[in-house]
């Protein structure tokens, strides 16, 4: 066994500094400043089963720095300052049982789904993540949110967002937001762009909990999912820009009225304002935004 501590450079070659070790079969590095390990752990160290890197300053990790360990059962990776990691391969690290990668720069992306699998994965043969509660997101986005919650939601939007035929839009998780209280619940702020995508009607699927839509430059001349489609009951702002509306008046006394932050319709065929829905219930329509004819009218 080897202890490493206060390593006075801010790099690591494993091959000139372990040559002397060669059975090593644990190693610990820790409380050092080291950003960087320079090429792979060598083939000599064929005998290591615990590798501990934990609070260094590592910024990243090779796919092959580990390659050659291929007796290694626990690598504790923690409290760097990575913000990625490929998964490791059952190729590279077959007997590999324990990861652990606790810390709070990590880039909650899509390249991180493997971690999800591991999550719920019931397979014995397969190793395990053991600090996943430890995980935080930051520097990218979400900072300061737990990671396996967050790439839940950018999953699940992956797979809601309706990017085919006859929809093609994108959908961008923009921010995810805590439950009130001591729920630890997380809520999605999600936009999804159709905006120029030549559509005659609204979108029929949005992925849930979507706050904002935006369809503008389209065909769109009819209302009617805004008040039948469910997957609008949550929707908070529109934006219908230059589409064909020329009327409004579906929306007279709808639940929609009375939750919705803002509606833009800008450069469509309305007309007219004051329909009845507007003019004689005021209430339903407090602090929403409207935009008609490139004018901003506020009604409160």
């Amino acid at each position: 066994m080897l202890t490493l501590c206060h390593w006075p450079l801010d790099h690591f070659d494993p091959i000139m500094s372990l040559r002397p070790y060669p059975k090593l079969v644990k190693l610990t590095i820790t409380k050092s400043i080291i950003k960087e390990i320079v090429g792979e752990f060598p083939e000599f160290l064929h005998n290591l089963k615990t590798l501990n890197l934990s609070h260094l300053n590592l910024e990243r990790v090779k796919y092959s720095t580990f390659k050659y360990l291929t007796s290694l059962e626990v690598l504790d990776l923690s409290y760097n300052k990575l913000n990625h990691l490929y998964s490791p391969t059952t190729e590279y690290l077959p007997k590999l049982k324990q990861l652990w990668l606790a810390g709070e720069s990590w880039f909650c992306k899509s390249d991180l789904f493997w971690l999800l699998q591991l999550h719920v994965s019931k397979d014995p043969l397969s190793f395990k993540v053991m600090d996943f509660n430890r995980m935080t997101c930051g520097g990218y986005k979400y900072i300061g949110k737990p990671v396996i919650p967050v790439l839940r939601l950018l999953s699940d939007l992956e797979k809601e967002c309706p990017s085919s035929p006859p929809d093609y839009c994108v959908c961008t998780l923009d921010n995810v937001v805590r439950g009130r209280g001591v729920s630890f619940y997380l809520h999605p702020v999600i936009t999804v762009d159709c905006s120029y995508r030549d559509l005659k009607m609204l979108p029929k699927i949005l992925p849930h909990n979507t706050t904002t839509l935006l369809v503008q430059g389209n065909q769109i001349s009819t209302l009617d999912d805004l008040l039948t489609n469910r997957y609008y009951t949550k929707l908070l702002d529109i934006h219908l820009d230059y589409n064909r509306i020329s009327s409004i008046s579906i929306l007279e006394g709808s639940h929609w009225l009375s939750h919705c932050r803002v509606m833009s319709f800008k450069g469509n065929n309305l007309t007219s304002v004051c329909d009845d829905f507007f003019c004689n219930e005021p209430n339903q329509i407090s602090y929403t935004y409207y935009f008609i004819k490139g004018t901003n009218l506020c009604i409160r």
